[in-house]
C-alpha cells in the first residue's frame, strides 16, 4: 500500500499565514471508528517522515464535517513541543476509507520541524499495513445517511477531563447507571 505526497503553495493561502500545504493522495485505508482513524493518521505521519516526529507533542482530533452524502473531513492538529505552533491536518474520507490528507503548514511553524522543504514533486511512500475492516455500505435509497457522528464545535473546543467525566443514565429507567470513560471504552462494541 502506498501514497503519493507533494507540496503545494497558493497565493490565496499566503493571506491566511500559510507557508504551504502537503497533500497526500491514493491512501485507501479503511477504518471503522475514530480510534482506528487516529492510528491511521499517526501511521501516515510516521511513515511519510514529512514531520520530525521527535518535535511533535501530540495529535489532537478537533472536529469533523460532512461533505455531501458520502464524504467526511476529519480535522486534527499536530501540536509541536515547546512551541506555540501546530500543523493542521485534514483527512478526507469516503465511506470510512481515507482518500487523502492535507497538512497545512503555517508561517509560525519552524523549518526544522519539517522534512518536506524539498518536496516539490510527487514522493511515493509505502504505508505500514494496519489491519482494518472492509468499508461498510451505506446505500439507503431515498435517504441521506452519514456513516459516523459529526462533531461540531461552534462554541470552541470543549475541554473535557476524561478522569472525572461520567455518562449518567437516569430518569425514566428502572435503575440509574453511571459509567466512566474507561468503562465505556472497555465495553464490547457491536454494530
Amino acid at each position: 500500500m502506498s501514497m503519493k505526497c507533494y507540496r503545494s503553495t497558493s497565493n490565496a493561502l499566503k493571506h491566511k499565514n500559510v507557508k504551504f500545504t502537503i497533500i497526500c493522495k491514493d491512501i485507501n485505508m479503511n477504518f471503522s471508528n475514530l480510534n482506528e482513524l487516529h492510528k491511521l493518521v499517526t501511521n501516515i505521519i510516521g511513515t511519510s517522515r514529512l514531520i520530525t516526529t521527535s518535535l511533535m507533542d501530540n495529535i489532537e482530533f478537533m472536529e469533523n464535517e460532512l461533505i455531501g452524502d458520502k464524504y467526511i473531513v476529519y480535522k486534527y492538529r499536530i501540536y509541536l513541543k515547546h512551541r506555540k505552533a501546530y500543523i493542521g491536518v485534514r483527512v478526507i474520507t469516503k465511506n470510512n476509507t481515507i482518500i487523502s490528507t492535507v497538512f497545512t503548514i503555517g508561517k509560525e511553524v519552524p523549518n526544522d520541524v519539517l522534512n518536506a522543504n524539498n518536496l516539490n514533486r510527487y514522493q511515493v511512500y509505502t504505508l505500514s499495513r494496519i489491519e482494518s475492516p472492509t468499508p461498510l455500505s451505506y446505500e439507503v435509497p431515498g435517504q441521506r445517511d452519514s456513516p459516523n457522528f459529526i462533531i461540531y464545535r461552534i462554541l470552541g473546543q470543549p475541554i473535557v477531563d476524561i478522569q472525572s467525566w461520567r455518562l449518567i443514565i437516569d430518569g425514566l429507567v428502572k435503575k440509574k447507571l453511571v459509567y466512566t470513560y474507561d468503562e465505556l471504552m472497555n465495553m464490547r462494541q457491536v454494530d
